[in-house]
C-alpha cells in the first residue's frame, strides 16, 4: 500500500472515529465507570485523541497527493495541525479536568446521607445546565474545553477551505462542497451564535467527515503509488 493510499484510509478510519465520538457524546458527565475504571466521557475523548494522529497523517497525505510544493495546500495543512493539537487538548480537558474539578467542587457541596459519590453526581450533573449554574471551578475547565473547541473549529474549517481550493483544478464539485463545509462554520461563529455544544458539533462534524471521507475516496481512486499527484 503506498503512503497516500494508506493516509486516504486514516482520513476514512479518523473521520469514521469522530462521527461516533460526537454520536456518543454525553451531554453530562457520569462519575459512575463503563468500562474498567473508564466513564463513557473518558471512552468517548479517548477515541478522539486517538483520532487525531490519524486524521493528521491523512492530512499530511491529503497535501501530498494535491502537491504539497503549493502554498495553499501546505497552509492547510499547517491549520489542520493545529487543529488537531487543539481537539487533544479539548479532550484532555473533558476526560480528566473537568471530572476533577467536579469532585473538587463536590467536597464544599457536602450530602446528609454523607456520601462522596452523591455530591460527585450532582456536581456532575450540573454540566449540562447553563455554565452560570456550575461550580466556578468546573465553569473554569467547561470553559477552557469550549474555548478549545471554538478554536479547532475555525482552524479546521479554514484547513478545509485551502484544501478546497487546492482541489478546484481537479474537482469542481467536490471543491465547492469544501468550500460549504469550511464557510458554513467560520460564518456561524461570526454570526456570535456558534457554541460548541452537543447538539450543535454534530452538525458540523457530520458534514466535514463527510467531505473528508469524500476526498479520501477520490485520492484511492486517483493514487496508485506514492508518487500521484495532482498535476500543477
Amino acid at each position: 500500500m503506498s503512503a497516500i493510499r494508506g493516509g486516504a484510509w486514516s482520513l476514512i478510519i479518523g473521520s469514521v472515529i469522530t462521527c461516533l465520538v460526537f454520536a456518543f457524546h454525553p451531554s453530562h458527565i457520569d462519575p459512575h465507570p463503563l468500562l474498567g475504571s473508564f466513564t463513557l466521557s473518558q471512552m468517548v475523548h479517548s477515541a478522539a485523541i486517538l483520532a487525531a494522529p490519524l486524521m493528521l497523517f491523512g492530512m499530511w497525505e491529503m497535501t501530498r497527493w494535491l502537491g504539497a510544493d503549493r502554498p495553499g495546500n501546505a497552509l492547510a495543512l499547517t491549520f489542520a495541525a493545529l487543529a488537531m493539537v487543539l481537539t487533544v487538548n479539548a479532550a484532555v480537558v473533558s476526560s480528566f479536568v473537568v471530572p476533577a474539578a467536579a469532585e473538587a467542587s463536590a467536597v464544599t457541596m457536602p450530602e446528609p446521607s454523607h456520601d462522596p459519590s452523591i455530591a460527585v453526581a450532582k456536581v456532575h450533573q450540573r454540566h449540562a445546565m447553563q455554565i452560570g449554574d456550575m461550580p466556578p471551578l468546573v465553569r473554569l475547565a467547561v470553559s477552557l474545553n469550549r474555548g478549545l473547541a471554538q478554536a479547532h473549529v475555525a482552524l479546521l474549517s479554514i484547513a478545509l477551505v485551502l484544501f478546497a481550493l487546492g482541489l478546484w483544478r481537479q474537482s469542481r464539485g467536490l471543491a465547492a462542497a469544501g468550500l460549504l463545509v469550511g464557510a458554513f462554520p467560520l460564518l456561524w461563529q461570526l454570526s456570535g451564535r456558534f457554541s460548541p455544544e452537543t447538539h450543535t458539533m454534530p452538525l458540523i462534524v457530520f458534514t466535514q467527515s463527510a467531505w473528508i471521507i469524500a476526498v479520501a475516496a477520490r485520492m484511492l481512486a486517483r493514487s496508485t503509488d506514492t508518487s500521484t499527484a495532482i498535476p500543477a
